[in-house]
Parts: C-alpha cells; sequence; structure tokens
C-alpha cells in the first residue's frame, strides 16, 4: 500500500526514554542509588518529585529533585551516562518491530526528539542496532530550546524538512504533550511511562490518543489517518 499517497503523515517524531526505551521506574531507581552512592542526601518524596520532573535534562532534573547545586548535579549527570553505555535498558515490547514497520513499510520518516545528551544516546541507540531506523536525531546538545518549549521542534522539523501539519509526535510525559500541542503538533501519549490512561486525561489528551504502548502505533494511524 502507498501509505504516503493516502494520508498527509509523513514523519513520526519520538521521544526515545518511557517510549522507545523502557527506562523510566528502574532509570529513576538508578539516579537515586547514582545520588546516594555519591554520598548525598535523598529527600523525602523524592521518587514524587523525580516523576513529576521526568523528561527533563538530566542535569536539571537533579539539581531540581535533590537540592543539589549544577556542579554537583552535572558531575553526576555524567556518571549517569557513563552507567547508561554500559547497563542498558530493553527497549519496549515490540519498539524494533514497530519503528521498522512505520519506515519501511508505511513508507514514514522517523526521528527522535530526547533530552538526552547526544553521545549518551547513541551508545544506546547503536547497542540496540536502532541508528539506521532514524532519519533525524535531536538531542539536548544539539539546539537551544528543549521541551516543554514549542520551539524545539524547529530544528528536527528543519532536518526531517517536513511541516508542522505533516508529522505526528509520541512521547510520555506532560512536557511532551505540552511542547506538541504549543506547537500544534498532533500528540500521542503512551503508558509505558510513568502516565497511565487516568493520569493523561487529568492532562487534557482525549483517550483516543492514549496508547498502552507504540506497539498500537501503526493501527492508531491507519484509524486517525
Amino acid at each position: 500500500m502507498d501509505f504516503k499517497f493516502k494520508t498527509n503523515l509523513q514523519a513520526i517524531i519520538f521521544d526515545f526514554d518511557g517510549v522507545i526505551n523502557d527506562s523510566g521506574k528502574p532509570g529513576l531507581e538508578r539516579i537515586i542509588q547514582i545520588v546516594r552512592d555519591a554520598g548525598h542526601n535523598i529527600p523525602d518524596g523524592v521518587e514524587r518529585t523525580l516523576r513529576h520532573e521526568w523528561g527533563t535534562h538530566g542535569t536539571k532534573l537533579i539539581e531540581v529533585c535533590f537540592g543539589l547545586n549544577p556542579g554537583t548535579s552535572q558531575e553526576l549527570y555524567k556518571e549517569w551516562e557513563r552507567i547508561d553505555a554500559t547497563q542498558f535498558f530493553p527497549l519496549v515490547a515490540d519498539a524494533k518491530k514497530t519503528l521498522a514497520v512505520l519506515k519501511d513499510e508505511m513508507n514514514l520518516k522517523i526521528g527522535i526528539l530526547t533530552s538526552r545528551n547526544r553521545q549518551n544516546l547513541l551508545d544506546v541507540v547503536n547497542h540496540y542496532g536502532l541508528l539506521k531506523l532514524f532519519d533525524a536525531i535531536q538531542c539536548h546538545d544539539d539546539y537551544a530550546f528543549v521541551k516543554p518549549d514549542p520551539r524545539s521542534f524547529d530544528y528536527i522539523l528543519n532536518l526531517l524538512n517536513i511541516p508542522k501539519n505533516a508529522c505526528l509526535y509520541v512521547g510520555d510525559t506532560v512536557g511532551d504533550l505540552q511542547a506538541a500541542t504549543g506547537a500544534n503538533i498532533r500528540f500521542v501519549g503512551v503508558e509505558t511511562g510513568f502516565l497511565q490512561r487516568s493520569n493523561w486525561q487529568a492532562a487534557g489528551l482525549e483517550s483516543k490518543n492514549i496508547l498502552r504502548d507504540i506497539g498500537w502505533l501503526s493501527a492508531w494511524i491507519l484509524k486517525h489517518f
């Protein structure tokens, strides 16, 4: 089927953690352990704060959630990146298969817009043999604007050479939703991060745009486009 002939959808942009990489809860547990091992205090309720701030760049996440200064937070984030590049979290079930179907069978461009630093992301992407599936990748250190700022999409849309109304963004945090909504980009939320259906609905996302995981995305596209 010539999919592009039948729809104006040309590209799908994904967040990485909690969408493609199953790194939500284990990632939260990892950073708490890193901070603890470095001899710092673990604030009461830090898991709740981390869940709320998840999706923020790692240095800022540590600074806000653990009350540490920027220099210390940056060093701890470097340690987090080092461990992530040697102790890999699994991919979300069927993630690699789904990406291949979207790209090879549905003829869509595929991109990543993530808060990770580029080298850190590439370490994981290359480990799982995913790099060839992506037409464009935008990381925290590639562009001045980051999520939830809607301008964070400008760089990757230019790389993909598509207009906003020809793409879909798939994310797992409220910040992802806010960035896409502010940029007038259609959004789908998945439940493989910290947000479940009720959380998404409370954030204003329509039920029809909430998926259990990206394995359901192909069917969602065929239905809604």
